[in-house]
Formats: structure tokens, sequence, C-alpha cells
């Protein structure tokens, strides 16, 4: 059975034949905090609509040099919200932060270690 977690395994019954159950707790940080990204650009910068409008022909047909149907969104000065801040959230922030945006978080149990500039948030 894959999974990250062992929420999945019966920890009492394998505790009880002498199995050791383990995960890797950062296992996919980095690849999630890039997705949360991925999507983010997506839709500031609307990369799929433009992309398929660019090979349908539609810039060629502008009169103008410069092609857009929206306008672009920038993500410097912005504020990006994150709701848990343990290692995927705080590698997250790290992503907002090279991006010039403010970051805050809420988490139910505050990380020990915190990411300078990130500021904790009560809900």
């Amino acid at each position: 059975m894959l999974a990250i977690g062992y929420n999945v395994v019966d920890t009492s019954f394998a505790k009880s034949k002498g199995i050791l159950v383990a995960n890797i707790p950062s296992y996919g940080t980095d690849s999630v905090a890039q997705m949360v990204f991925a999507h983010i650009l997506n839709l500031t910068q609307r990369v799929e609509y433009h992309s398929g409008t660019v090979k349908n022909g539609k810039w060629t047909e502008n009169n103008d040099f410069c092609y857009c149907d929206f306008p672009l969104i920038e993500l410097k000065n912005l504020t990006l919200g994150i709701i848990g801040a343990g290692r995927i959230g705080q590698a997250t922030a790290s992503l907002g932060f090279a991006f010039g945006m403010k970051v805050i978080a809420y988490d139910v149990i505050p990380p020990k270690s915190l990411l300078p500039g990130l500021e904790m948030k009560e809900i």
C-alpha cells in the first residue's frame, strides 16, 4: 500500500509482531510547495488559457505587439495566506517570499522553528 503517512497501517498489529513502522516526514515537501505555486501562477497569469489561444493563432491575429485577454496579476506585495506552518507550509512560504509576497500563516500547533519573516496569525 502506497502512502506518505502511516495512518493506513495497523500500527498496534505491527508492533505486536515486532514490525517497525516509519515514514519519511520530508517526502514531497518541495514538490507540493512547487505545485501550490504552479496553481497560483496558472490562476494569476492564466497560463493554460493564454497558451491555448496563442496556439490557436489569436496572437498572430492581434494588431498589437503585446497580446493578452486578461490583466496579469503581479504577485509582488500581495499577501499569501497559508493554513498549516509545518514543512510544506514553510516551503510554500519560502517561495512566496521569493516572489516578493507578504506571507502569513496559521497553525493549530505553531511550529518550534519558524522561517524568518513568516508571520503567524490567530484565526
